[in-house]
């Protein structure tokens, strides 16, 4: 079975840029992703929470919010319902520009399933995912 016969995964991108919401949209579509954007906690919980589909397979969540709950919070919470679940889905990453440095200490402090840089064209955004979904069928 190859990957166009499986279920399509989701994936929710919690950022305030409309410009990165609609990179992100738009090259993971190309890879084969059903996604969803979001620009605050607000907009995230109600795609999350949905009664007429089940919670993204990935959730990537920007650091830096212009809202009152930065993304640290968002992945916290996010993490004690999965853990109330006692599920491994759905990922969980922390997306920023920060440097890669900082922003590796900070996911792993945050207890995320990962991190992605805002590099030039995200590039290190499918690749990420995808070792995500394959490691947690």
């Amino acid at each position: 079975m190859d990957s166009f016969d499986k279920i399509r995964s989701r994936v929710l991108v919690i950022d305030d840029s409309a410009t990165i919401q609609n990179v992100a949209k738009k090259v993971l579509t190309r890879a084969g992703y059903d996604v969803d954007v979001a620009e605050d906690w607000l907009s995230a919980n109600k795609v999350f929470h949905s009664p007429s589909q089940p919670p993204p397979d990935v959730v990537l969540i920007d650091v830096n919010l212009g809202t009152s709950m930065r993304g640290n919070m968002i992945l916290d919470a996010y993490l004690k319902w999965r853990e109330k679940g006692k599920k491994r889905r759905p990922g969980l990453f922390l997306f920023s520009e920060m440097p890669e440095p900082e922003l590796a200490t900070l996911a792993a402090e945050c207890n995320a399933d990962g991190f992605i840089f805002k590099g030039p064209g995200l590039a290190g955004m499918v690749p990420a995912i995808q070792s995500f979904l394959e490691a947690n069928p």
